[in-house]
């Protein structure tokens, strides 16, 4: 995928047109490209019109590689992620559909 041209622009565009709405789409996205996160965070997303709230499930489901690429020091990412870490009320809102 990453040596096709346009590559990044492509699953950019698929995820704007749906791809990227579910959140379990999401999680297997970043699960996908975890071994690749330059390429997901840096062409692929910043590419994407997708919402702040989208974004965030990225970092957070791709978090571990996601702190490593952007050498963010352990300590310090370990209390973001601490933040960024859904709550049992979030949960349960994405459970009940909002």
């Amino acid at each position: 995928m990453m040596h096709y041209p346009g590559k990044s622009l492509s699953l950019a565009r698929t995820i704007e047109q749906g791809l990227g709405d579910n959140e379990t789409m999401r999680r297997f996205i970043s699960n996908t490209f975890e071994d690749y996160p330059r390429f997901l965070y840096d062409d692929v997303l910043s590419q994407a019109a997708i919402s702040e709230t989208q974004m965030l499930d990225f970092i957070r489901f791709g978090w571990t590689p996601w702190a490593r690429y952007r050498k963010i020091p352990d300590k310090e990412a370990s209390a973001i992620y601490q933040v960024l870490k859904p709550k049992l009320f979030q949960k349960l809102r994405v459970l009940l559909g909002r």
